[in-house]
């Protein structure tokens, strides 16, 4: 419990810790904190609520756990400038983004809403069985990267034309995606290949 007593730490690697199962809610209080490295933490189901009060932090790698959720307060962290993230399927689920009422099997990995991650340049969500994609996608202004491949969704959300910084797209493997949207024209890479429901 005491790592919340260091106040200069930028970074904290956990990378796989393959038994760890919970994180203490201290982690909450390092204020410098920039990277939060959780890769390969195959038991690890989920972040600390408080998430949000990381106030510096620009990279949260949670690729390969557990974690069915985001916490809701992560739409706080105004610094966070790439997001890993690749569910480990020893245990499956349903990820989904939608709002709408839906059964108990499903679950929301990120907020409806991600308005609040501006400086958002990186977000890496490939392979995580996600059957929608927020409304307001379009609202991440400095996504430079976004990759989806291999997941559920039939279509893109509209506002992805809005993305004026994307430059890289990666929806390979999404064979139940029908349709592509207009897409931004600074668009320089993308990926649709193994997308066998494409229809335009």
């Amino acid at each position: 419990q005491s790592i919340g007593n260091l106040d200069r730490l930028v970074c904290l690697d956990f990378g796989a810790c393959k038994n760890l199962r919970i994180l203490p809610r201290t982690i909450c209080e390092l204020k410098s904190l920039q990277n939060l490295i959780l890769r390969g933490c195959l038991k690890l189901e989920e972040l600390p609520e408080d998430l949000g009060k990381m106030e510096q932090l620009m990279e949260l790698n949670v690729y390969k756990t557990a974690i069915k959720q985001l916490p809701i307060s992560i739409n706080l962290l105004k610094n966070l400038t790439e997001v890993y993230f690749r569910q480990y399927f020893g245990t499956r689920y349903t990820l989904s983004f939608c709002s709408a009422k839906k059964p108990p099997y499903l679950v929301s990995l990120l907020p409806t809403s991600l308005s609040g991650l501006c400086s958002l340049t990186t977000l890496l969500l490939p392979n995580c069985e996600l059957y929608a994609l927020p409304n307001d996608l379009g609202s991440l202004q400095s996504l430079q990267e976004l990759d989806m491949r291999g997941n559920n969704f039939h279509y893109l959300p509209s506002s992805i034309s809005r993305l004026s910084k994307l430059e890289r797209l990666y929806l390979c493997y999404c064979t139940m995606l029908k349709s592509i949207p207009d897409l931004p024209a600074i668009l320089v890479h993308l990926d649709v290949s193994g997308c066998t429901s494409l229809e335009r």
